[in-house]
Order: structure tokens, then sequence, then C-alpha cells
């Protein structure tokens, strides 16, 4: 699956779960940049990783 697709669907997933109201204003800021998205709003954590390819974990930096 594409990096567009991927995208797509996590967005689509969180506009119908929805977020808390805390965190909603900086998901959506990061949503809004071409290049990432966001899969979780766990409080406390934050991940970010890179992927040379979709599904490539093994391979993440």
């Amino acid at each position: 699956m594409t990096f567009e697709a991927q995208k797509k669907k996590a967005v689509e997933r969180l506009r119908i779960r929805g977020a808390d109201e805390e965190i909603a204003p900086i998901i959506n800021r990061i949503n809004n940049f071409d290049d990432f998205f966001t899969t979780s709003s766990c409080s406390g954590r934050i991940v970010l990783i890179c992927l040379p390819e979709i599904g490539a974990k093994r391979e993440a930096k």
C-alpha cells in the first residue's frame, strides 16, 4: 500500500473515531503536512520513524 493510501486510511479512521479535544489541534496540524500522518494519540508517547517503504518496519530509522 502506498504512503498516500496509508495516510488516507489513517486520517479517515481518525475522522470516524475522533480524538481527545486537547490533542486534536496537534493531530490536525501534523496531518496537514504532506509527508507525515498520525496513527495514534496515546498520552505521553511520541515516536517518529523513517521507513524506506510502507511496511518495512525492520528497516526503520
